[in-house]
Order: C-alpha cells, then sequence, then structure tokens
C-alpha cells in the first residue's frame, strides 16, 4: 500500500499510521501488504489550496494517464481548469 503526502510534511507519519492500520482490514488472500511513501519529482505543494491538484495529478500517474514531472504554478492553473471541465 502506498500513501503520498504532498506537503512532505510531519503529517506523513500520520498517514503512515492510518496506511498501517487499513492493511488489516484489507482481505488476507495469503498476500501480505507493505506500507511505504510514494515520492515523486513533482515538487512540494508551497500553498494550502493546492493539494487536490497534486493529488489528482499523482493519481493520473497511478492510473498511466499522463508522466509526471516538476509542477509550476502556471500548470497548476491549467491543472484546475483541465480537471474542472472534466467535471461539468
Amino acid at each position: 500500500m502506498f500513501f503520498y503526502g504532498p506537503m512532505k510534511s510531519s503529517y506523513t507519519k500520520d498517514v503512515r499510521a492510518v496506511a498501517h492500520m487499513l492493511v488489516h482490514v484489507l482481505p488476507q488472500n495469503g498476500n501480505r501488504y507493505r506500507v511505504s511513501s510514494y515520492d515523486l519529482e513533482i515538487g512540494v505543494q508551497a500553498d494550502n489550496y493546492s493539494c487536490g491538484m497534486f493529488v489528482l495529478t499523482v493519481f493520473d500517474f497511478f492510473t498511466g494517464a499522463q508522466d509526471i514531472r516538476l509542477v509550476t504554478r502556471k500548470e497548476l492553473r491549467y491543472l484546475r481548469y483541465r480537471y474542472l471541465c472534466m467535471c461539468v
């Protein structure tokens, strides 16, 4: 099980603890689950309002929709517009 924290702050330890609790809820079909952080080179979230953009970008990466690289402020504006258009 991977977890991702866009701010790379001390809250990550709390997220790791929740992930360890969730491992026990997953079906045990002979597989063992490991918990580890997923670090990407898209930069660190520097504000309090673009967390969703970082998480959606990482989700796009997990689903194979796009390559991931450093996200600039200009790209964050584009991503907000892109995800808004997908919702409408």
